[in-house]
C-alpha cells in the first residue's frame, strides 16, 4: 500500500523537494494520472524507492546509477536523471549535472525543473568567446525561453492551490530572468543584462541576494552606479555570506574610483599600521 502511494505521488515528492534545494519542478506531469510512471517489477519499485531513501549526494548518485543499469528503459528514467541532476548540483559536480539534465531531457524534453537548472548553470562555465561558450550560451538562452513557453501551457491539478501556483510559477520567471541576465553578461550586453535582471527581482516573491549582486554588478558595467550602489547593498543584507562578501568587494571597488584619494589615504593608512 505505501509503495502504491509512493510510486502515484512521486511528482509532488520531487516538487517539495526540488523547492528546497532553490530548485523547480515539472507541473505538467501532475495533469494527468497517465502520465504516472509505473514499475514494470515489484524489484524495480522496491531499488526506486532506494534512490527517496538516500540521504546524502553521494550515496543517491550511486543508487541512481546502479538503478540506471539494472533498469535502462525503466518508466522511472525522466524523474531518476532529474534526482541525479539534483545530487551532482549539491556536491558542485558541474559536469555531471550538465550531463545528467541533458539526458533528462532527451527523454522529457518540456520539463521545466531540468530546462530552469540548465539555464542556471550552463553560463558558469564560459570565460570567453570560443565556439563552445557561444553554443553554451546560446543553449542557457533556449533553455530559459522555453520555461515562460512552458508556464504558459501548463495544467494545474486540482490538488494545486491556485495561490501557490502563482508563487511558484513567479519563482521559475524569476530564475529564467535571471539566467537570461547571466546569458546577457557573459557575452558582455551590459544593458540587456540589467534589464533581465530587473525583471527577476521584480518577479521573485522570495528576493535573493544572488539576483540583486548581478544586478548590482551589470549596473556598475552600465556605467549606472548609484544603481549599482542600491543594488548591492540590498545583495549585502540579504546575504547568503559568499555573496555579502562579494558585495561588499565591489561596493569598496565603486567607492575607490569615486573617491581616489579619500581610498588612497585610507590604504595608505592601513599599510602603515604594524
Amino acid at each position: 500500500m505505501v509503495r502504491s502511494i509512493v510510486c502515484r505521488c512521486w511528482p509532488l515528492i520531487l516538487v517539495f523537494w526540488c523547492l528546497s534545494s532553490e530548485s523547480w519542478a515539472q507541473f505538467d506531469e501532475l495533469a494527468s494520472s497517465k502520465q504516472v510512471p509505473q514499475a514494470s517489477s515489484q524489484q524495480e519499485l522496491d531499488e526506486y524507492i532506494e534512490i527517496l531513501d538516500a540521504d546524502t549526494p553521494l550515496s543517491k548518485v550511486q543508487t541512481i546509477q546502479a538503478f540506471l543499469q539494472h533498469y535502462p528503459a525503466s518508466n522511472f528514467q525522466a524523474i531518476v536523471y532529474q534526482f541525479l541532476m539534483l545530487a551532482y548540483k549539491e556536491l558542485g559536480d558541474s559536469r555531471g549535472l550538465i550531463d545528467s539534465a541533458e539526458k533528462a531531457l532527451k527523454v522529457q524534453p518540456d520539463n521545466l525543473n531540468t530546462l530552469l537548472t540548465l539555464a542556471d548553470v550552463l553560463p558558469n562555465g564560459v570565460s570567453g568567446n570560443s565556439p563552445e561558450d557561444r553554443r553554451r550560451l546560446a543553449q542557457a538562452e533556449h533553455c530559459a525561453r522555453r520555461v515562460f513557453e512552458g508556464i504558459e501551457q501548463i495544467k494545474l491539478p486540482r490538488t494545486m492551490p491556485r495561490q501557490r501556483w502563482e508563487v511558484l510559477s513567479r519563482e521559475m520567471e524569476s530564475t529564467a530572468y535571471e539566467a537570461l541576465g547571466h546569458v546577457a553578461s557573459k557575452r558582455g550586453e551590459w544593458r540587456e543584462a540589467v534589464a533581465q535582471f530587473e525583471k527577476a527581482v521584480k518577479q521573485t516573491p522570495n528576493p535573493r541576494g544572488r539576483q540583486f549582486y548581478r544586478l548590482g554588478v551589470a549596473y556598475m558595467l552600465a556605467g549606472s552606479d548609484q544603481s549599482a550602489l542600491a543594488a548591492l547593498h540590498q545583495a549585502v543584507e540579504l546575504g547568503p555570506d559568499e555573496i555579502r562578501q562579494m558585495a561588499s568587494a565591489v561596493l569598496k571597488r565603486i567607492d575607490a574610483a569615486r573617491n581616489p584619494v579619500e581610498s588612497g589615504v585610507r590604504n595608505g593608512a592601513r599599510r602603515s599600521v604594524p
